[in-house]
């Protein structure tokens, strides 16, 4: 492979896309149904029925996948993770009965799987902690609620350095008040604008993943018209399905329900095809019927390209919807539009092709890939007007919609979404709040903001661990684990129905008076440490009920109880148009949720507000191939059993794979010198960032361009020692291996960075 040269290379991605090696319908050669481990398990799971297990059911909070899990306890200890059918949630239709779910469980992702790991983490934070010395010294000392909660409620010159304003100040309006979430869903964001709503000036900042579904969200807007809160191949009914910047096999949400919704479309009788966009032979790329190793940043071409072909070669087909994407479409003949991207003309009408093929039940669709660049939403709009063009739209067959509007009208009668919506903090915040949110490991230059004490005098995490931005913070207290908090979450987009699941604890204690204790007793579930909070800062609606004190939410299970009433309420609406007061609350909570088949066509949500203010993302367009010795394009990918920041550290994940590697085309390592296994120096030529880890030599990546996993590197939750009231916590050695790969790109898709051989 080493005199492979980039015109080889192209003519053999091209042939490998549909050999039997890597196309996943010839895994299958005698047509065979795949088995049906979704509604139920190979095997019987002994725990089922053994005496004193109790199953209970709960959501996966390790990623944006929301899987219905089945939890198996013994003695009040969690055992087992695994997953239960989305199907077996009760209608909405008819009030739900006890037990009503089935017993046998579905598939569930190694992610899912170690989420034992999370909960019993001998890392966590027990207590609250405040900070002892200057930001990120990882000196603390524990303190009991009560002086944390008085601390930040009256400010004032809490660590030596100067005074801090307290929460009393800002709630009369002497500053402003900022929250950053993390993956929030739909009951917890509710509980967040109502708490925030106490503070006169306010700003709320997003997790990045929001920053994508607007994007998506957008372009939705611009293709066909239509405002969705989320958009994705139906794969369960699409015929021709291309993914762009998306690898759903490896980092898709849900993960095992669209791995199994492929699998059972390669073996269907509707003729699936299925293209995947990715300059890395990816594993989604590996099992369909052509992988297409694009130059990393051309997509926009990709489309325009396709969009030529399609106008050129289909006359019948629909006009472009948007006007600047068809005259930048037509201003370039296909050839040239080929070249932009490093692909072949006769790939670009293949793609062109299947897309017609499928019809209406088309799937062309922009991955988060795509969506990361600043321009995202234009790139993924012109993607978008594809379908469009062949007659595909949502709700058509290839393209599914959200349905879950009603939870954004039912929960959010108390505490309207906010209107002004950052993605990180300025510096105009007197105050910030983080929860489950760790932006410096996905941002290493958000430091820069969080350690300066002049920028914002006071950050305050709600966290599970000391991570790469708590470690900032001046004081941490101490979280609860998703296997221990409520939510209301939604049906995830693919289901194509509308309906909620609940997160509920599973493990710890709930005393008479309904109020949860959770396994460490000096955790507190978020809105638990906020409801005490706000008690003590005279908020009239939380605490116990007083005469001036109504309507009272004395604690989290209280609100979340509220909550789940409105939701079945609004959605047991959408269904029939009547109310269901006779509807068993306990009922769905054990069953785990509600579910409604929506009507034909699907409609579709109410679109987020935009963002503004948003940091500056990286550049849109990608440079041509440089020929300087030893620089490339890097890019970085996700691995689909270690993509959660939260099981990262954890030893079930990295027995999996405990570093991560260089991917390097062999043809590009013959001029480098460099072997399979040489540890490589890889140095980011636009600022100073280097890192040094083992070259893989794969012939599944375009030449010129090198790639790095995901969810490796991390320097916090216990992989560095800490001081906790003069006690040294000693760090754990098999955490933190690898390389975090934001180090070197940052917020940006790709990154151009030179690689040299340092050790053999």
């Amino acid at each position: 492979m080493t005199n492979l040269s980039r015109r080889d290379f192209l003519k053999w991605a091209t042939a490998m896309g549909g050999t039997s090696l890597f196309a996943g319908c010839h895994l299958f050669p005698d047509n065979a149904a795949v088995p049906k481990f979704i509604t139920g398990a190979p095997a019987v799971d002994p725990l089922e029925t053994t005496p004193g297990v109790e199953t209970l059911y709960t959501v996966c909070g390790l990623c944006a996948g929301n899987c219905p899990i089945a939890c198996r306890i013994a003695q009040g200890n969690l055992v087992k993770i695994g997953g239960r059918p989305q199907g077996a949630l009760p209608s909405a239709n008819t009030a739900p009965t006890p037990g009503a779910l089935r017993s046998t469980t579905s598939a569930i992702c190694a992610t899912g799987g170690a989420g034992i790991q999370v909960l019993y983490d001998p890392y966590r934070i027990a207590k609250p902690l405040k900070r002892v010395g200057p930001r990120g010294s990882l000196k603390w000392k524990a303190i009991p609620w009560d002086q944390a909660y008085a601390e930040l409620a009256n400010g004032g010159d809490l660590f030596g350095d100067g005074s801090v304003p307290g929460f009393k100040a800002l709630a009369e309006g002497d500053g402003t008040v900022g929250f950053l979430a993390g993956e929030s869903d739909y009951g917890s964001r509710a509980f967040i604008s109502q708490f925030m709503g106490h503070f006169p000036k306010q700003q709320f900042y997003v997790h990045r993943q929001v920053v994508l579904d607007d994007r998506l969200s957008a372009a939705a807007k611009g293709a066909f018209g239509t405002d969705v809160s989320a958009l994705v191949p139906n794969y369960a009914g699409a015929r021709t399905v291309i993914s762009i910047g998306d690898a759903p096999l490896d980092s898709g949400a849900p993960l095992t329900k669209i791995a199994r919704e492929i699998a059972d479309a390669r073996v269907a009788e509707r003729g699936f095809q299925w293209a995947v966009v990715d300059p890395r032979l990816s594993v989604s790329a590996s099992k369909s019927d052509l992988w297409v190793p694009i130059i990393p940043g051309a997509d926009m071409d990709l489309a325009l390209g396709i969009i030529r072909s399609l106008i050129d070669r289909h006359p019948g087909v629909t006009a472009v919807p948007v006007a600047s994407i068809s005259s930048r479409a037509t201003a370039r003949s296909v050839e040239e539009h080929a070249q932009a991207c490093g692909l072949k003309v006769e790939t670009i009408h293949r793609l062109a092709d299947m897309a017609r093929q499928g019809g209406a039940n088309t799937a062309v669709y922009p991955g988060s890939g795509v969506l990361a660049y600043p321009n995202g939403a234009e790139i993924a709009t012109a993607i978008l007007c594809i379908n469009r063009m062949v007659g595909s739209t949502p709700g058509s067959g290839g393209l599914i919609a959200a349905e879950n509007d009603f939870l954004e009208t039912g929960l959010a009668k108390a505490a309207a979404t906010p209107a002004n919506r950052l993605l990180l903090p300025d510096r105009t915040t007197s105050a910030l709040l983080l929860w489950h949110a760790d932006p410096v490991y996905s941002d290493p230059g958000a430091v820069a903001l969080l350690k300066r004490a002049k920028e914002i005098p006071l950050l305050v995490a709600i966290d599970t661990h000391v991570t790469e931005t708590t470690m900032w913070c001046d004081y941490i207290l101490p979280d609860t684990t998703y296997l221990e908090r409520y939510d209301i979450v939604g049906i995830p987009a693919m289901d194509g129905i509308s309906g909620f699941a609940i997160r509920q604890p599973i493990v710890g204690v709930t005393d008479p008076s309904g109020v949860y204790h959770p396994i460490l007793p000096e955790t507190r579930i978020m809105e638990d440490a906020l409801i005490g909070f706000g008690e003590k800062l005279g908020f009239p609606d939380y605490g116990l009920k007083t005469e001036d004190k109504t309507p009272p939410i004395p604690n989290a299970a209280t609100f979340y109880a509220s909550a789940l009433s409105a939701a079945i309420r609004e959605l047991h609406g959408k269904s029939s148009g009547t109310t269901l007061p006779d509807v068993d609350v306990e009922a769905v909570k054990r069953q785990g949720g509600m579910w409604n088949k929506p009507p034909a066509p699907q409609a579709v949500n109410t679109p987020r507000k935009p963002l503004t203010n948003v940091w500056p993302a990286p550049q849109t367009a990608a440079a041509p191939e440089k020929s300087q010795p030893g620089e490339f394009q890097l890019i970085t990918y996700t691995l689909p059993f270690h993509r959660s920041p939260q099981v990262g550290i954890h030893s079930w994940s990295m027995e999996i794979l405990p570093t991560n590697t260089l991917l390097i085309n062999p043809e590009d390592a013959a001029k480098l010198g460099v072997r399979h296994g040489d540890i490589v120096r890889v140095e980011n030529r636009s600022f100073r960032a280097i890192t040094d880890l083992k070259a893989q030599l794969i012939p599944g990546i375009r030449p010129g361009v090198v790639a790095m996993a995901k969810g490796f590197g991390y320097n916090q939750k216990g992989a560095t020692a800490l001081s906790i009231d003069d006690t040294i916590i000693r760090n754990d050695l098999t955490r933190g291996t690898g390389a975090n790969s934001a180090i070197l790109t940052g917020v940006n898709p790709t990154a151009w960075v030179k690689v040299k051989r340092v050790q053999r």
